[in-house]
This record gives C-alpha cells, structure tokens and sequence, in this order.
C-alpha cells in the first residue's frame, strides 16, 4: 500500500465537486498536495451527480457573493483551456417574482454592486420575449444572460486530472475514520492506513457534520428533481426562478440532450445521509407537476426521469 509522505503540504478529504476543485487549485499554486475520497469520484452518492448546476452572477442572498461569481466565472474559463473540456455552458436565466420579493430584489442589489448586463421585463414584455414561462401580472421577470449550466460530474473528472498532471497525488475508496491535530500538522486515519498533512482540508458534502468536530448548523437535506424532454421546435428555456410556497423557490435547468431539469429548492426532509429516502414518492412528483402545470406551459408532457 503506498503511503503519504510525512511532509505533504496539504491533505484534501473529500474529492467532489469542492474538493476536486480544492484540489486542482492547490496543484496548479504549486502545493504538494494529496486527495482522498471514499468512493471513486465522480459518483451517484454525493450532491454533484447529475448534468448540471446553475452558475450565475445574481446573488438573492446577499451582493457579498457577486465579486466571488466574476472570479469563478475566470477560473472556469481557465479550467476548461487546461483541461480541454467544456465545462461552463452560458444558457441565460430568468428571475421572476414581485418586486419586492427576494427572488427579483436580491437579484437587482446584487446587479447595483457591479457592472452586470440585465433587464427587468414586465409580464407583456415577457410573455413575448419568453413565452416559455408564465409571469403572474404583479411579477415582473429580470433576465441575465451569463447564467449558465456547470456540467459538475465531467468538471470533476477534468479537475482531478488537472491536479494530478501538476503533480497532486489522487486516492480514492479510502474513507477517512478519524482526524486529530497533532505537532506540526494533522494525523488522519483512513481504511488505508495513516496519513500525515501539515494543513487538511474537508470538503465532505453530506457527511461533513459528522467529521467536523466544531459546532455549526449543518443538515443534510433531500432533494427531489424531476427530468423533462422538450417538445420538438419549443422556444429554448433558460435557467428560471420562481417563488414557491413549499420551498424557498421553484427553478429550472436546461441540460444536454434537449432536456429540462426542475425541482423545488430547498424545503425537504431532514436527516442522515445513509438513512434519507431516495425514493421518489408520489407526493414528489404531483408537487413539481403541479409548479410545472401552473407556470411552465412549454411543458406537456409527464417527466421522463424522476
């Protein structure tokens, strides 16, 4: 079994989407770095499976987030001419609620902070512009066009090799047990053994409450989402945000394959991450046909994926 230098820099525990770029990052800086995971990542078992996630330079929940989007939107870019993959899409995206709603408000502060283009629409401009989505007549619809759609599990694959061709080490289905700091850095024990790191790095996704040895509020949280087929010659939707009564919104994804995403975020049950259902319930599936019925009238047919 090979082992971890005793000097290593830094040991990075968690290789997802946060880690694997962590630990990219760390290679490209020159850092003499090691990553493990517990499975073999990319994976079905952590938050990053599936096609796509949003990216977007409007931040609702707060405008200290804007001067980080602009940067990662860079960092992206500079991954993909590294990695030679495409890992940022730019599908454009739609916030639509109130004015005084978070959803359109939050998005408009976050706006006010930086030079973003953008426009805000009302519900005739928008039924003409994006007759894809229904704009309730005392919402009003704000559009960006550099929101786009990260492909998390090929940005995985194009991560760890960057990390591993700048010289980071790279083991997966090791599963950390434990951590303690000890003189001059941290002991780590592993299914494989011990390892040695003068900084460690977690980045655990669902199981982070568990290992972080410190008291914040951490839960993990299910999530239900449902897959769309877009009819032949519909107008292309773009990424969408809504208010929703069960959640904190309702949003949608457009994704490879002339397919839509939609789910509810926020607002699912709580618990521990081996013990949460993964089955798809009923109640799941009426409740995103329902949002879907009411607001998304491009969309005729059940889901295809659940």
């Amino acid at each position: 079994m090979e082992r971890n230098p005793l000097d290593v820099d830094v040991l990075v525990v968690g290789l997802g989407a946060w880690g694997s770029a962590t630990l990219a990052e760390l290679a490209l800086r020159g850092v003499r770095a090691w990553g493990i995971d517990q499975f073999s990542p990319p994976h079905a078992m952590g938050s990053h499976h599936g096609q796509g996630r949003v990216i977007r330079m409007a931040s609702p929940e707060g405008e200290f987030y804007t001067p980080m989007m602009a940067r990662a939107y860079e960092l992206w870019r500079r991954n993909e001419q590294l990695s030679g993959m495409e890992l940022l899409t730019e599908v454009g995206g739609v916030y639509i609620a109130p004015p005084e709603d978070e959803i359109v408000a939050g998005a408009l502060a976050s706006y006010a902070s930086a030079d973003i283009p953008h426009d805000v629409l009302t519900p005739q401009e928008a039924a003409e512009r994006f007759p894809w989505v229904r704009v309730e007549p005392d919402e009003v619809l704000v559009f960006e066009a550099g929101t786009g759609r990260l492909h998390p599990e090929r940005s995985i694959v194009a991560h760890l090799a960057i990390a591993k061709e700048h010289g980071a080490h790279v083991q997966t289905n090791t599963t950390m047990l434990d951590w303690q700091p000890v003189e001059g850095g941290y002991l780590v024990s592993t299914t494989q053994g011990e390892f040695r790191a003068k900084k460690l790095i977690l980045t655990l996704g669902s199981w982070a409450a568990r290992h972080l040895k410190i008291k914040v509020p951490l839960v993990v949280e299910r999530q239900v989402f449902a897959v769309y087929q877009l009819p032949a010659g519909a107008p292309q939707p773009t990424m969408f945000c809504f208010p929703a009564a069960e959640a904190e919104c309702m949003y949608g994804l457009p994704e490879e394959g002339n397919r839509f995403k939609v789910a509810l975020h926020h607002g699912g049950e709580l618990g521990e991450v081996e013990d949460i259902d993964t089955e798809v319930r009923p109640r799941d599936r009426e409740l995103i046909e329902k949002y879907v019925a009411e607001r998304l009238p491009i969309l005729t047919e059940p889901p295809v994926d659940l």
